[in-house]
Parts: C-alpha cells; structure tokens; sequence
C-alpha cells in the first residue's frame, strides 16, 4: 500500500496559501487589498505592508489600520479511474478562515516614518479533506481485483486528512524622504510557521461475493497465518519457499490495512529583511519593494504516527524546510482626476531559490508572477468606491500537482468601498474571489494497478474584508 507515500507530501498540504498572492505567499493583508486589489503605489496606511517606503509620504501624526478578513475556499478533485465505483470518483477540500487579521501602524514626523505591522503572511485557515483522495484510495481499488477468486467484490474505508497552517508575521521598519519626491525604506520581518497535521486510516472492510463483510487487517491475518502453517507442514523445500513468501506478504497487507492515526505539530521560524523604493510627483506615485528570501527551518512536535518508520517525514524531531521566497512588488499610481486614481502593480516571486517542503521548487516550470489593476474613485469627501483585478501565472507542472499540493494560475476579482465615519475614522469593507484554471493530469499505473487515471484539479475562493483606518 502506497499510504506513506502518499502522506509524506501532506507537508504541503496547507503550506500553500489559500488567499491570494504567491505559491505560499499571502499578499491580502488588509480590507484595502479586497476592495481593490492593486495597493502596491499605496501612501496610506496599508503601505506599511504594500509599499512601506511610501509612509514617508503620508501625513504628519499617528495612524492606526485595524482589519480582518473571511475567506471559504472549495477544493476538487475528480478522478476517472476504472477500478472506481462507476468509473470515477470526487473528493472534495474544504478551507474556511472566519478571521484573518491585521494591524498595520505608521507614525510620521517630518521625512521620516516609522511602520509597523502584525500579519498572516503564509498559510491561513484548516483545510478538511473529509473523505480522503484518490490517491489514497486508489491501492484499496485494487483489491477487489487481486481477491476475486477469493470471492471478494468489493471494500469500503474511513479515511480523512486535516491541515492547518499559519505563518504569523511582525514587521518593523523606518522609511525616509531623501529628497521631496523620493524616500527609501528599510525594515525587517520576523516570522513564525505553525502548522499541524491529523490524519485517520481507519475501517478498511471487504466486501464477500455473499454479501458478508469483513475488517481486512483480520482476513489478511488470517490467510497470512494459513500460509505460514502450510509452510510448516510441507517438506517441499519450493513451496515451503512459497508459502513462506505468501505469508509475509499477507502479513505486510494486514499491516497496511490496520487503522492509523496521524497527528504532528510543525514550528519553526525565520527573519526576513525588507527594501523600499518610492517616487512620488504631483499626480504620480511609483513605490518598490523586495523582500529577501526567508530560510525557516521546520521542527517535528508528533503527538502520534502510527505508520512508523514507514513515514520518516513525521518522526517527531524530524527537520525540514519551509521557506517564504523572495518577493518583488512594483506598482504605480496616477491620479487622473481629482477624484479618479489607477494603480497598475506587479508581483515576481522567486520560488526556484526557496526550499519548500518535499523539494516542490525543484518541479516548477518557472518562477511565479503576478499582474494587478485597481481603480479608485471618490464619490465626495467621504464616500470612494473602489474596484480592482489581478492576474496570477504560476508556472505548475504535472509532476508539482498532487492530490495534497496543487495550484494554477487565478483570475481575482475585487471591489468595495471606503467610507469616513469622521475626521479621524475611515472604513474600509469589500468582497473578494478567485477563480482558478482548471488543471488536468493523466498518470499510468494508477495506485499499482498497472491502469491510467486522469485526475481534474479545481480551486474556488471568496472572501470578505473589513477595516477601520484611525488618524492621529
């Protein structure tokens, strides 16, 4: 059985982001982003985030941005198979993050500007594959097939896997104006990567040709023990050879097919320095930031794994890696009216000299990147609406899709509104989705069975936000 197999890629499982932005790089940090999605040229206060050398160029006093965000994400997976019931089979993921905050603080006196900020910058939510994945189920397929002269037809199984993931953020920084039209910004970024994983392999039944049914770990005990006391009654030193060879073979099934559990905490944590560049003149705002790639080392807290030695990869104070990659954003803002602003933005994530769990990096075609458009238009003083878009490519291959890992390029689509409560409070709200590609993969000796399986992947995510700005 392929089990450990296929659960030592689970690492990745909710590592990935679910909300927008990179491979597993959230880039919607604040009820700005939702309601219109390009804030990379921003000079308020959600650019201590999107453009901190930008704050150089914001008001004198304190400001305080206070948000949270919802999002529900649904993931399938099909899978046409012949050994399925019917043929094919669909499994279903489902993430919902009822709250993911943010605060964001600038204090700016003269050229210079202090920012700060509190963020989930990877991961966000649990995801709950309550009915397992084909991939898991595809070796159990086989059965009915291997054991029909044994008079098996069928089997049945309990099976789900659980993830959640976070990876919490504290930035810090200064940014200051040069010259009246360029300030520059420097900063740093602690992160902490928390993740927990619960698996259940459980109830693995066969179905008689009688209609009976019947735990497999006891069938395969009990043919294993029959071989083996055929073994010792035979003087013929080939079927001893081969009753002996059948008995562990059964035995090794009735292993595989007994109930596990899975359950592991992974932390670790990495420093990440920031860059900022901003140029700004009359209507025009042209902000820069990099962010340099982030190394988090992974520790193993495993509360309990009954699959052994056979999955290394969760043996408590077993190390890998899961890095944050380096990071590019350039945006740039016009001011075409009075009361109408564009902002056309840019993201390039450099995924090929990060280390992610399992080596994934090493499966991408390419680099991933990002286009982003936003608009913004003030109603009156205290009313703008606000709609944006983005664009993400990423470069996946068949051999970084899985059943526990997979992303494709999305279409984002977001709007909302800001409204001034007063002189000193403004409020942020929008909604927010994201439509993914859908990925198709074929794949030939499915589960071992010697057969071709064509799996369809498909992601779907939506989200709301809400904020209140606070001046000084």
């Amino acid at each position: 059985m392929r089990y450990p197999k296929i659960l030592s890629l689970s690492v990745m499982l909710v590592a990935s982001s679910v909300f927008a932005g990179g491979f597993v790089t959230n880039t919607n940090q604040s009820a700005h982003y939702v309601r219109g999605i390009a804030r990379e040229a921003s000079t308020e206060v959600d650019a201590a985030y999107t453009n901190p050398a930008g704050t150089a160029f914001m008001k004198d006093g304190l400001h305080i941005s206070i948000n949270n965000q919802s999002f529900i994400q649904a993931r399938s997976i099909k899978t046409e198979y012949a050994l399925f019931e019917n043929g094919k089979k669909e499994y279903e993921g489902d993430v919902f993050e009822p709250s993911m905050p943010s605060l964001f603080i600038v204090y700016n006196r003269g050229d210079l500007a202090l920012s700060g900020g509190f963020y989930i910058v990877g991961g966000g939510g649990t995801i709950d594959y309550a009915d397992g994945f084909p991939s898991f189920e595809a070796s159990l397929a086989t059965l009915p097939s291997l054991l029909s002269s044994a008079g098996v037809k069928g089997y049945s199984v309990d099976m789900s896997l659980t993830g959640t993931s976070y990876v919490m953020a504290l930035q810090l920084g200064a940014s200051y104006k040069l010259f009246d039209r360029v300030s520059v910004y420097g900063g740093g970024r602690f992160n902490y990567s928390y993740s927990n994983y619960e698996g259940v392999l459980k109830n693995i039944t066969l179905t008689m040709a009688d209609g009976s049914t019947i735990a497999a770990a006891t069938y395969f005990n009990g043919a294993s023990q029959q071989y083996a006391v055929a073994a010792e009654a035979t003087e013929d030193p080939t079927l001893k050879a081969t009753y002996e060879a059948y008995a562990e073979r059964f035995a090794g099934l009735a292993q595989s097919t007994a109930d596990k559990e899975l359950e592991c905490t992974q932390t670790g944590y990495g420093f990440t320095p920031i860059l900022g560049l901003d140029f700004n003149y009359k209507r025009l705002n042209v902000g820069i930031k990099y962010e340099h790639k982030t190394e988090i080392d992974l520790e193993n807290d495993t509360q309990k794994n009954d699959f052994g030695a056979s999955l290394p990869t969760f043996a408590d104070g077993y190390k890998s890696r899961g890095d944050l990659p380096a990071y590019l954003s350039v945006g740039i803002r016009y001011g075409f009216l009075d009361n109408f602003r564009a902002t056309i933005g840019y993201h390039h994530f450099f995924d090929s000299y990060a280390h992610f769990s399992n080596n994934v990096q090493d499966e991408l075609d390419h680099d991933e990147n990002e286009y982003l458009l936003g608009m913004e238009f003030d109603m009156n003083d205290r009313i703008t609406f606000s709609l944006g878009g983005a664009y993400t490519q990423i470069f996946a291959t068949d051999e970084s899709q899985n059943n526990l890992m997979f992303d494709m390029s999305s279409y984002s689509i977001g709007w909302g509104a800001a409204m001034r409560l007063s002189e000193h409070i403004r409020m942020n709200f929008g909604y927010f989705f994201t439509v993914y590609e859908d990925w198709e993969k074929e794949e030939e000796n499915y589960g071992g069975s010697g057969l071709t399986a064509v799996t369809t992947y498909d992601r779907m995510s939506h989200g709301i936000g809400l904020g209140f700005d606070l001046d000084i």
